[in-house]
């Protein structure tokens, strides 16, 4: 019974170490792949929001030039309504009669 012992302890925990190994190393691969996935997918992205950028970038000097916005803004035109004119005061000592 001795002799077994030492068989599974020579054979088996080596053999146990290499498929734990086995499986460890292919869990790594698999969590790099979707890494590298997920990383050049945010590298197009990027790519195009700079496009996007730029051609905003351009959109809004166009209208810089044309002088249709200021300070990031477009112009408003002041044609907002004066407003009524104040009510007069009742009850004060000129209108007593």
């Amino acid at each position: 019974m001795e002799w077994f012992m030492v068989v599974v302890l020579v054979i088996g925990a080596p053999l146990a170490l290499a498929i734990w190994l086995i499986a460890r190393a292919n869990a790594a691969a698999n969590r790099i792949a979707d890494l590298t996935f997920r990383q050049n997918r945010l590298e197009l992205e990027l790519a195009q929001l700079k496009r996007g950028l730029s051609s905003l970038y351009r959109f809004v000097l166009l209208f810089a030039a044309m002088g249709l916005v200021v300070g990031g803004c477009r112009k408003r035109e002041s044609t907002a309504p004066a407003g009524p004119p104040p009510p007069p005061e009742f009850g004060s000592s000129e209108n007593n009669l």
